[in-house]
């Protein structure tokens, strides 16, 4: 096996484990809080009288505007800002820093802040056409709320497959890195067979390069197995002494 082979393996495997113990660690705990807190505090969570119409991708409120959005305060989404969500139909996309809110909802977009701590801009459809009011907010409770006990064990679930998968993943990355290992070898080696003025296609090289790694393999196999570690590069000047003298039959 060659050293990238080895590198995008253990990068399989280990970027599996650490997944799967951030969510075990992390997220699972705060599953079952999270459920609680939703179910008990979602309903009063819509600010009471506040309709929000979006007409030809334009929005409008009935309400006296800038209008923040606070109630999300209960769930601890809005650290480090002091409204969750802004509405003001008379600002502009840079004015979501000095209102210090996440979320800024402006007459024909909504602006958010990203991880450079600037913002982005996303443009309304002008297709856009909807009522946002109590009643359609508890509309969407409904249909959402039935899901929430599947939160915890799809987490489960997906912690488990990714245990399952890594092992699959990290073989199949571990034969891509042996593919690209012997097509770079095949190039180099397909120049050394020009110069010994051997009439041989590129092709036909992969292919004998393919067969001929079968025995640096089982011999990095055979050495791994007893404890010994093979060293670098020693695989590959054995695949190209075993090339030399394959290719010296043609």
């Amino acid at each position: 096996m060659t050293e990238l082979s080895k590198v995008l393996r253990n990068f399989s495997l280990i970027g599996s484990i650490i997944f799967a113990v951030s969510i075990s660690v992390l997220v699972l705990p705060k599953v079952p809080g999270f459920v609680s807190t939703f179910e008990s505090k979602a309903s009063s969570l819509y600010p009471k009288g506040l309709v929000v119409k979006i007409q030809n991708g334009l929005v409008s409120t009935n309400v006296k505007e800038p209008y923040s959005i606070d109630s999300l305060n209960q769930l601890n989404v809005t650290k480090g800002y002091s409204h969750f969500i802004t509405i003001d139909t008379n600002a502009s996309p840079s004015d979501i820093k000095a209102d210090n809110t996440a979320v800024l909802v402006t007459k024909d977009s909504v602006v958010t802040i990203d991880s450079t701590n600037s913002y982005k801009v996303y443009q309304i459809d002008p297709k856009t056409n909807l009522t946002i009011d109590q009643n359609s907010y508890n509309k969407l409770l409904s249909q959402i709320s039935p899901y929430l006990k599947y939160i915890e064990p799809g987490l489960i679930g997906l912690v488990i497959v990714s245990v399952l998968i890594g092992p699959l993943l990290g073989a199949a990355l571990s034969l891509i890195g042996q593919l690209i290992y012997l097509l770079i070898f095949t190039a180099i080696f397909f120049v050394v067979v020009k110069l010994m003025k051997k009439n041989l296609s590129f092709k036909k090289l992969l292919q004998l390069s393919i067969h001929g790694s079968t025995l640096p393999i089982l011999l990095g196999f055979i050495v791994s197995s007893i404890g010994i570690q093979m060293p670098f590069m020693l695989g590959s000047a054995i695949l190209f002494v075993f090339m030399i003298l394959v290719v010296n039959q043609f």
